[in-house]
């Protein structure tokens, strides 16, 4: 798995932010600085060779211009011509560019442009799914939710194919057989289970960023599971196909490539793809990129793109590839809550085709690079914003649509779309429809003067718990299949004023203990008004709080209750368990994610820092606590806000003396050190093999730990054993950040949690290059050298060199000390003689870990008069 970019930067980039919502700690992940010759990969550049050309012919264009090729296309060319991606260590891009022109058998040459993803900034917050009630899911859903037989490609920073909220929905490639080597199907990539990675050139499309996993989350997030979110299509499959790196960049050449390895799964697997999202994009517009896309189109697909978080027109200053004027594409552009166009977000009344919600939109986060900032077994979720979270309700409509009719065509699916916008004051001059998405509408509302039942609404957060701190109500209206549509639902606190919303407040003012009355009521577009229901909130502020020791008894399962984010961080429970019968706790968030749970021991002391007995881990059903209790007592559980937000479920149960229902607890040490590996980003690079140590306990009452195993970077792929080993070969072909996961079983058959750690491993040396800016310099004066260091470590030893071009001889050398990766800017007195001298990052240049450098390029000499 090689990384060209592996150090994690915060802060501005192309006018382009990530934010994570306030219920996770962490700082925001920000997209990465552009990589070198921010627009181009430098030296490079796709070219398309006529249908006609044989591949001799293209071998010695490609040599008579002094370039190597890179990498085959080899589906660009289906019905057109031959798609080749090629570099030159001598020629620049325009030069490169120049030379393939001149040959007849070229039809065009372009840049290998980088793109990047299209997130903007949010304020810290977390939002719920307020998006999918705007959209009109709730009454969608009625007619359907999805189907398992529809494909939407991701084509991002790739899936977190494990997260507990997308497993289930994650399309898995039918003709290859896992882990076994071997290309079974014949589409060039070997085990490519859930999709491929061009921006590593491998078949693992794990997200390393955070961005491919938010967007797969709004599309298709398993729905109905008593975990997490819902997706807008609850069954929906996702292929993921990872472009985009560490920083959120990527280049044209892997966007081709992922864009037909999912034509190619539908034209030669007949895999069911619908939709392509494309969250991302920047400026430059690439006719291959554009090509790629249309044959996307010929195949059936409908690309579905971000229109871009620059506050421009983009019928003025175009973004790619939501501005292409391809018949296939819907360009995206993102609204509020309050139905505006969102301040970041792209419009244009010819190139922007409609809204969606894009601004604090709640979905799924990998654990993934995020863990080091919590609980590694952590599922996570957060609230982003931007154009990006708008294609993806796209997608997702287009794939619910085309569940509800398999026969539609791809333009009458974008025609239906289009046609069923919620039109907008707001957004009427800034989109072609003036609208923004309506699922509901686009799977046929009936007619309002044939509708004639009222619509139905829920509460979710409503309780019979007390509580000490506000309580969110979220309301979830829909008006039955073939209904007119909800037109909007009301609400009102103790007999006061209605109030429109979705979302209602019940405060908790001071030394109070009262149950507060909330009523509500729906009304469809054909008028019918449903009849008003009521549920109680009680508040009780006049004790202590229900976040301390001793807390209540714990209700009988199951347990629905409400944590309010920042004002009361914790409900606890009190539980009687005897020694050696075991407690079970499984939450869940309604519909957000669930709470961390922690278990207290009998006797503890909430103020004077006690230790938990137990700590939730993660399962497939939810947020998973299981203890053996190790003597008889009152235990106290604390459900946590940390993580949570709002309601929640909780099912709970005794398991008798006897029955061993606790999963082993695994750890991993490194080999030669025996100290605890360190589980965040920042760890230190290997040049040679690393092994591992796993190991496992199964408490004091369990059964026994019966096997542990390890599995490298897929995930799917165990292997038994506890001392794993990441090797470090001589061909640089493990280079990069490599993802260990272990889990122990014990002899009852309870297993634990996967566990994740990192090992980096970099046996190669820096890669230099050198320029020289300005013209010709006197002796004596000051001359302006640029220069980039490319290794996977974060810093490198340098040594400027100097070199005389007519003896080839060194001149002078200049130690430069520990610099960071990157791109520098450096000011070199000249006192030398009258010449031409190259300037070489080399000699003695090295990199953290001892590798020594493996090239040097000084691309402009420096000329002394």
């Amino acid at each position: 798995m090689r990384k060209t970019h592996v150090v994690l930067l915060i802060g501005f980039a192309a006018a382009t932010f990530l934010s994570i919502a306030a219920s996770a700690a962490a700082q925001p992940r920000a997209i990465g600085p552009p990589p070198p010759h921010a627009d181009f990969v430098p030296g490079q550049l796709l070219v398309e060779f006529r249908a006609d050309a044989s591949v001799r012919d293209m071998s010695d264009v490609v040599r008579g211009v002094g370039a190597t090729v890179v990498r085959k296309l080899p589906g660009a060319g289906r019905g057109t011509g031959r798609l080749v991606l090629v570099r030159s260590s001598t020629l620049g891009t325009d030069s490169l560019a120049a030379a393939f022109g001149r040959s007849p058998l070229v039809v065009k040459a372009c840049p290998n442009y980088y793109r990047h993803v299209d997130a903007a900034p949010d304020d810290p917050g977390l939002v719920e799914q307020w998006g999918l009630t705007r959209i009109g899911a709730p009454q969608a859903w009625e007619a359907s939710v999805g189907s398992s037989a529809v494909v939407v490609a991701s084509i991002d920073t790739g899936v977190d194919y494990l997260h507990p909220d997308l497993a289930a929905n994650m399309w898995q490639n039918p003709g290859e057989v896992s882990g076994n080597g071997l290309d079974d199907d014949g589409n060039g990539y070997v085990d490519d289970i859930y999709g491929i990675d061009t921006a590593n050139n491998d078949s693992n499309p794990m997200d390393d960023f955070g961005h491919g996993t938010h967007t797969s989350g709004i599309i298709a997030a398993v729905g109905d599971n008593a975990t997490g979110i819902a997706g807008t299509g609850w069954h929906t499959r996702i292929m993921a196909l990872k472009f985009l790196d560490f920083d959120g960049w990527g280049t044209d050449a892997g966007a081709i490539g992922c864009i037909d390895y999912a034509v190619h799964e539908k034209l030669d697997h007949s895999v069911n793809v619908v939709a392509i999202n494309a969250s991302w994009g920047w400026r430059h517009n690439s006719p291959l990129l554009r090509e790629a896309i249309e044959r996307a189109g010929a195949a059936g697909i409908v690309f579905c793109a971000s229109a871009g978080n620059d506050r421009e027109d983009s019928d003025r200053d175009p973004h790619f590839p939501s501005s292409f004027s391809c018949d296939n594409i819907i360009s995206v552009a993102a609204t509020s809550e309050g139905d505006t166009l969102a301040y970041f977000s792209n419009w244009g009344s010819r190139r922007v085709d409609l809204g969606a919600p894009g601004v604090d939109i709640l979905s799924t986060l990998p654990r993934f690079p995020f863990d080091y900032y919590w609980d590694e077994e952590e599922p996570m979720y957060g609230s982003w914003s931007g154009t990006s979270m708008a294609a993806p309700f796209v997608a997702g409509t287009v794939a619910v649509c085309a569940a509800a009719d398999a026969a539609e065509s791809m333009s009458q699916r974008i025609e239906r779309i289009l046609s069923s916008t919620d039109r907008l004051p707001t957004l009427r001059g800034r989109c072609v429809s003036g609208g923004r998405l309506d699922l509901s509408a686009a799977l046929g509302e009936g007619s309002p003067s044939a509708d004639l039942v009222p619509p139905q609404t829920t509460v979710v957060g409503c309780d019979s718990l007390w509580h000490d701190a506000p309580v969110r109500l979220r309301f979830w209206a829909g008006d039955g299949a073939g209904g007119s549509g909800v037109a909007r639902t009301r609400w009102r606190l103790d007999g006061g004023a209605w109030q429109s919303g979705s979302l209602a407040v019940v405060s908790a003012l001071p030394n109070t203990k009262a149950a507060r009355t909330i009523d509500y009521r729906s009304t469809d577009r054909a008028g019918n008004v449903e009849a008003t229901q009521s549920c109680q909130v009680e508040i009780d502020t006049t004790g202590p709080a229900d976040g301390e020791i001793p807390g209540v008894p714990l209700p009988p399962s199951p347990v629905v209750g409400n944590v309010a984010w920042r004002v009361d961080r914790d409900d606890v429970f009190s539980i009687a368990v005897n020694q050696g019968e075991s407690l079970r706790v499984v939450a869940a968030g309604v519909p957000g994610m669930g709470p961390r749970l922690s278990l207290y021991p009998p006797g503890a002391h909430w103020l004077e820092g006690s230790r938990p007995v137990a700590t939730s881990v993660v399962g497939a059903g939810g947020n998973t606590l299981t203890y053996c209790a190790e003597t008889s007592g009152t235990y106290y559980l604390d459900v946590g806000a940390a993580g949570a937000n709002g309601s929640y479920r909780l099912t709970w149960d005794v398991v008798p003396i006897g029955v061993d229902v606790t999963a082993p607890y695994a750890t991993v040490k490194q080999d030669y050190s025996g100290g605890w590996f360190s589980d965040y980003w920042d760890v230190e690079w290997y040049n040679r093999p690393v092994t591992l140590a796993v190991l496992a306990v199964d408490g004091p009452l369990g059964s026994g730990v019966d096997v542990v195993e390890t599995s490298l970077d897929d995930g799917f792929t165990w292997t038994a054993g506890q001392y794993p080993v990441v090797p470090a070969p001589a061909d640089h072909s493990n280079d990069g950040v490599h993802l260990v996961r272990y889990r122990a079983t014990d002899l009852s058959g309870n297993t634990s949690p996967q566990s994740t750690c990192i090992v980096a491993i970099d046996t190669a040396g820096p890669v230099t290059e050198t320029w020289v800016l300005g013209h010709a310099v006197y002796r004596g004066d000051t001359a302006l050298v640029r220069f980039n260091l490319r290794d996977l470590t974060s810093e490198v030893r340098s040594q400027l060199v100097i070199q005389s071009v007519a003896t080839g001889s060194v001149v002078k050398t200049q130690e430069l000390g520990w610099s960071q990766t990157g791109r520098h800017l450096m000011a070199l007195r000249c006192d030398l003689p009258r010449g031409t001298y190259a300037l070489l990052i080399a000699g003695t240049t090295h990199d953290g870990i001892g590798n020594l450098w493996e090239s040097a390029i000084c691309s402009r000499y420096l000329r002394v008069r």
